[in-house]
């Protein structure tokens, strides 16, 4: 399964013009509002209280 084809079709869920998101390893960034979501186990999980600033670079993805 191609996974990029879906990744590239979400959406900053925090920005309300909902800019496209890009990965970049274990994160997707929003370049909008300058916050990464984690994926875990291939599953994004864009909920805005497991988000960090894109500047946090030493953050590690959440472990469940």
């Amino acid at each position: 399964m191609n996974t990029l084809s879906w990744i590239d079709q979400l959406g900053c869920p925090l920005d309300p013009s909902r800019p496209p998101l890009r990965q970049e390893g274990d994160w997707l960034i929003c370049d909008s509002c300058k916050m990464k979501f984690p994926i875990r186990d291939g599953i994004p999980h864009l909920v805005s209280d497991e988000a960090v600033p894109v500047e946090d670079s030493g953050a590690n993805p959440p472990q469940e």
